[in-house]
């Protein structure tokens, strides 16, 4: 769900913003310090609610307030102070009003169901804000773990219901192979008894009975290592189509923005149990993994294009897309020159493309170019204020095909 407005009281630099977003793309530019971010860290908290228990709390104050107006006319607020820490909802044509106390670090699932923002779990112990990308955390999914690249890309094509589907199979062959086993001892046990007593009819019928048990079991373990055979190959195949559907996302932005015949790959190499996967860059001078490697400004600018475009991937491609706005924070900040350009037309033109609404902070004016809405933050005794300067005379960008 869009966000339509956002008020700010008492948060960090800021005393009373308010600002009215876009539904397509809204770009907020100031120099370093002035609190471009601390909107973010305010978005971040009513959307997430995981900051700092009291550090945010402006100086001086005793209360933060943090409102945020969806399109649709529900009203969601975030406050904390000595008495209270709480989230309240209500709608824009009613008086009544909803309280969520005491909600530590937890969103109520009522308000995430209304704006659509939540956390996603590629590992059980890794929560990732795929909404939001804050300046401080490095290049999207680049330092993750492979297992955690693989089940990011694996979300794209419901990867995890294979997954389940593979446990739940390979669960039931252990079971039926466990029975079996039991059985041939039950007839290892009438063999010997057989044998020794001599007990031919009564002993030679339990055991005709338990061999044919047997055959049946063995032939039910036939299919369920074909059934496991078959969803083995089919997860593969749609990992394989969700990597294609990426690479051809991230490849095209890559040209757009650069200019040049980069291709971006997702190589995915098999080492027993552990699959491997690396994202790599093809040119015409061969492959090179993206590693975040700062003190290489052409590497680390492709690196920064390459981590906003997985992070749309994989709120657009999926089973179906995730709701709710993408809050950058500082993207792209080595796409230098008139590549920072095309950048900021890309963001627009995707904002259109997938109709979904983008909101960023920056210091590079370059990205207000394509902008919707652009808003100019300062600060003034401790103050942090925002003017708005209007939409960009171009708006209305150029289709962007990666199919």
């Amino acid at each position: 769900m869009p966000l339509a407005k956002l008020q700010i009281t008492n948060f960090e630099s800021h005393q009373n913003t308010e600002i009215e977003f876009s539904k397509g793309l809204t770009v907020i530019i100031g120099e370093p310090g002035k609190g471009k971010s601390a909107i973010v860290r305010a978005l971040k908290w009513l959307l997430y609610n995981n900051l700092p228990d009291t550090g945010f709390i402006r100086q001086g104050c005793k209360q933060s307030i943090v409102k945020v107006f969806l399109a649709n006319g529900y009203i969601i607020t975030r406050e904390k102070g000595p008495q209270t820490n709480r989230y309240l909802l209500q709608h824009k044509d009613s008086d009544q009003k909803e309280y969520f106390e005491d909600v530590e670090c937890k969103v109520p699932r009522e308000l995430t169901a209304l704006h659509g923002v939540k956390v996603v779990y590629f590992d059980p112990d890794l929560p990732v804000s795929l909404h939001l990308e804050d300046q401080h955390e490095g290049p999207f999914l680049m330092l993750q773990p492979d297992s955690v690249r693989l089940k990011a890309i694996a979300h794209i094509c419901n990867g995890d219901l294979f997954d389940k589907a593979k446990d739940e199979t390979a669960n039931s062959l252990a079971a039926l192979r466990e029975q079996v086993k039991m059985l041939n001892r039950q007839l290892d046990f009438l063999t010997c008894l057989h044998h020794k007593e001599r007990k031919i009819t009564s002993l030679q019928k339990k055991r005709n009975e338990i061999v044919r048990h047997i055959d049946s079991l063995n032939h039910e373990i036939d299919l369920i290592v074909q059934t496991y055979s078959l969803l083995d190959q089919a997860s593969y195949q749609a990992l394989r189509r969700a990597c294609e559907k990426v690479e051809a996302l991230v490849t095209h932005a890559l040209r757009y923005v650069f200019s040049t015949d980069l291709e971006f790959r997702i190589q995915i190499h098999e080492f027993g149990t552990k699959p491997k996967v690396q994202f790599a860059v093809l040119s015409n001078l061969g492959y090179f993994v993206t590693t975040y490697a700062p003190h290489d400004t052409r590497n680390r600018a492709i690196v920064d294009l390459i981590s906003v475009m997985l992070r749309i991937a994989l709120l657009e491609m999926g089973p179906s897309p995730l709701p709710g706005p993408l809050i950058l924070d500082e993207p792209g900040r080595c796409i230098s020159g008139k590549h920072a350009s095309y950048f900021g037309r890309l963001l627009k033109i995707l904002s259109d493309q997938f109709e979904r609404q983008i909101i960023l902070v920056t210091r590079d004016h370059r990205l207000t170019g394509s902008a919707d809405a652009v808003y100019v933050i300062e600060k003034k005794d401790g103050r942090s204020l925002l003017h708005y300067r209007g939409n960009s005379p171009r708006v209305n960008c150029d289709q962007f095909s990666y199919t």
